[in-house]
């Protein structure tokens, strides 16, 4: 193989705006290519290729980007700035941004939250953006 796999995320329209957009947002993040057609930024380490590609794929759950926070200041940030200008929330960490891009803003050791037990689970598939101590509380109550 000649290369890393990099992603491709098909937007219609506005591939510019989101470089950008990403760029600003994730620090230690960069712009490689940036034209009308395409763009091809890394953010937090991760490249991505966006393409113009039209109306034809719209985005989809089927396909989102994860980022995981150390703590929930850092969630409500990155929830914060994703949801606005006309993004979207979802439920259990998953939220869309203004280009229609789905995201997953879950606590780093998410896998330590749900292995406590059931009740995690629980509380989780409850919640719209994730509340971490009320998933610390969900895991001591016990099952």
């Amino acid at each position: 193989m000649s290369g890393d796999i990099t992603p491709c995320v098909w937007f219609d329209g506005r591939v510019r705006e989101a470089a950008h957009f990403y760029v600003d947002l994730f620090p230690g993040s960069r712009i490689e290519r940036d034209d009308d057609f395409m763009s091809i930024i890394e953010i937090s380490g991760q490249r991505l290729q966006l393409l113009n590609g039209g109306p034809q794929f719209p985005q989809t759950c089927a396909f989102s980007l994860v980022v995981p926070c150390v703590d929930q200041a850092e969630l409500d940030h990155y929830w914060d700035a994703l949801i606005a200008d006309g993004g979207a929330e979802q439920q259990c960490g998953w939220c869309s941004d203004r280009f229609g891009v789905n995201w997953q803003i879950i606590p780093a050791d998410i896998e330590s939250y749900l292995s406590a037990g059931p009740a995690v689970m629980d509380a989780l598939m409850g919640m719209v953006r994730i509340d971490i101590a009320a998933l610390v509380a969900a895991g001591t109550k016990g099952d």
